[in-house]
C-alpha cells in the first residue's frame, strides 16, 4: 500500500516542482541582485544611539540623486535601504548639535562601497555600515581648531604623563565608520559643518 501511495504522489511532486521553475524564471534576475544598505547611528562619547540622524545616498562621484534617496534613523539609531541595485554608492550621514546659539549639521562622508552581486549573495543581500559621531570632536570643529595639536586635560581619560593617551582617544571621539566587510570600501573622507537656517 505505502509503495502505491509514492508513486501516485510522485507525479504530483513533478508537477508542483515545473510549476515553481516556471514562476521563478518569470521573475527578473534583478530582483535577486537587489541588496539591503543597513547600520546605525552612534553617539560614541555617550554610547547611545542617535535618532533622527540623516543617512543620505550619493552615486559613486557623491552626486545626489533625484529624488534624493535619504532616510531618519530611528529610536535605536538604525537605517535601512531596501532594493538597492549592484553599484558604487557613497553612503554619508549627518546629525545635529548646537553652539554659540546656532544649531550645526555635522556631516560626515566617508568614501565609495562597492554592491557587488556575488558579494550581495555572500553575506545575504545586506551591507552594514555604521557611523559614529562626538559632540566633543564638533566642538573644534566648529572653533577651526586641530584636536590633534590640542592638550585639554578636561577630557575623560587622559593622562598628563602619558605620550599616547590622549591622541588614542581623540582617535576614538573622532567621526568614524565601522563595516562588517569593508573589502569593497574605498576611503574618500569629508567632514563639514552646515549652519541650520530655520
Amino acid at each position: 500500500m505505502v509503495y502505491v501511495y509514492y508513486y501516485v504522489l510522485k507525479p504530483f511532486e513533478m508537477t508542483r516542482t515545473l510549476f515553481y521553475l516556471l514562476i521563478t524564471s518569470l521573475i527578473p534576475s534583478s530582483v535577486y541582485s537587489q541588496t539591503k544598505i543597513s547600520g546605525h547611528v552612534v553617539d560614541m562619547q555617550l554610547g547611545k544611539p542617535i535618532a533622527g540622524a540623516t543617512v543620505f545616498i550619493h552615486n559613486e562621484f557623491n552626486i545626489a540623486f533625484s529624488p534624493p534617496i535619504q532616510t531618519l534613523t530611528n529610536e535605536f539609531g538604525y537605517f535601512e535601504f531596501t532594493d538597492m541595485e549592484p553599484g558604487k554608492y557613497n553612503v554619508n550621514a549627518f546629525t545635529y548639535y548646537e553652539a554659540y546659539g546656532d544649531t550645526f549639521a555635522y556631516v560626515y562622508q566617508p568614501g565609495t562601497i562597492t554592491l557587488e552581486k556575488e558579494y550581495s549573495k555572500a553575506f545575504g543581500n545586506s551591507f552594514i555600515i555604521d557611523f559614529g559621531f562626538s559632540k566633543y570632536y564638533f566642538n573644534y570643529l566648529v572653533n577651526n581648531q586641530n584636536p590633534n595639536d590640542q592638550l585639554y586635560p578636561e577630557f575623560a581619560g587622559y593622562d598628563s604623563n602619558s605620550n599616547t593617551g590622549m591622541h588614542t582617544l581623540l582617535r576614538f571621539l573622532k567621526h568614524r565608520v565601522y563595516l562588517r566587510n569593508s573589502f569593497n570600501f574605498k576611503r574618500n573622507e569629508s567632514v563639514f559643518l552646515e549652519k541650520k537656517t530655520w
